[in-house]
């Protein structure tokens, strides 16, 4: 503070009178004056971290895990009521991991965190997504949704054959409109057990397909590299058109592309009892007891990731095989 010193004169007297004066902005500052501290709302706050992961390219059959944190930012317990992880790939699958974590609810208090994990192993080049969604009380936000994306390359022509022996006999006789009367008859291939019949009469082929290519591949494990031909056999006592076995087989293979699909083929020598050619949900054709056949892979699209399904199927005994299987470009088989 400075005292300024005021001189004051009357008519009758002369006196000095002192009076202390402020100068501005000694004492209270010119300018908004701040503010005390806000109380904090006493609400949970919920933050899950990172809300949007890109696994970028993968190597297939490959594993990567990425960690999603669930995080109470607020000044309240925050109850974590829900876990869901919405995805139509098989590539992709979610771990709460309970058994840190402890089943929901969970009751996080202020700061603390709950971490979860989403793996993604690429097995084909399409491209994968899926998104966890936590429910909580958060007042404000009590959905929030944390995306993950991914896509895999793989180099060469094919990522390998699926293989998947299914022994179980399946009744051959509950279609009177699908009649099972030779070895080999297409009509069985309508009580494969996938649910999609076979392709037979489909009225979905893409939805139909895609459900068989999955059905496959979640029973398979993982892809036999492409080395040469392939054969596969196995023993049956299946008793003759009554009851059937299927058996499958499935390559992803991919054409640059500038090429041109009408230079390469699926080949097959012979087969006990049959087997049916698919690509891309498009039946080639048939093979019933020891034929053998070739088909041109001409509804192959090039630059894309393309499904060779061939179903193996068994309705007599004592044995089920298909022998040499490849692909061909210009005559030259090509593989992996």
């Amino acid at each position: 503070m400075t005292l300024l010193a005021l001189s004051v004169f009357s008519a009758c007297s002369d006196y000095q009178l002192e009076v202390e004066l402020e100068e501005p902005g000694a004492a209270y500052p010119e300018g908004p004056h701040p503010l005390p501290p806000a109380t904090p709302s006493p609400a949970p706050v919920i933050e899950v971290q990172p809300t949007f992961h890109d696994f970028g390219e993968g190597v297939p059959w490959e594993a990567v895990t990425q960690s999603v944190t669930v995080t109470n930012v607020g000044h309240k317990a925050l109850e974590v009521t829900g876990l869901r992880y919405d995805t139509a790939s098989v590539e992709l699958s979610f771990s709460a991991d309970e058994a840190t974590n402890g089943q929901l609810p969970w009751v996080l208090q202020p700061g603390e965190s709950r971490v979860t994990q989403v793996t993604y192993t690429p097995i084909d080049e399409g491209a994968d997504q899926g998104t966890l969604v936590v429910d909580s009380n958060d007042p404000v936000q009590p959905r929030v949704d944390a995306l993950q994306v991914g896509a895999a390359r793989f180099t060469g022509f094919t990522t390998g054959w699926y293989i998947v022996n299914d022994d179980t006999p399946y009744d051959l006789t509950s279609n009177a409109a699908y009649r099972v009367d030779y070895d080999g008859d297409p009509d069985a291939y309508w009580y494969e057990p996938s649910g999609n019949n076979g392709m037979t009469a489909s009225t979905d082929v893409p939805g139909d397909f895609a459900d068989l290519r999955d059905y496959v591949i979640t029973r398979a494990g993982g892809p036999t590299p492409v080395t040469g031909p392939l054969s596969f056999y196995a023993p049956s006592e299946l008793p003759d058109m009554l009851e059937g076995s299927f058996s499958y087989i499935l390559c992803d293979f991919w054409m640059d592309p500038s090429d041109d699909p009408a230079r390469y083929s699926i080949s097959s020598g012979p087969v006990d009892d049959g087997v049916r050619v698919i690509v891309n949900g498009a039946i080639l054709g048939e093979l019933s007891y020891n034929q053998s056949g070739s088909w041109p892979l001409t509804n192959a699209v090039p630059g894309e990731v393309n499904t060779l399904v061939v179903i193996l199927m068994d309705n007599a005994m004592w044995e089920k095989y298909v022998n040499d299987l490849a692909f061909y470009k210009d005559g030259v088989m090509v593989g992996g």
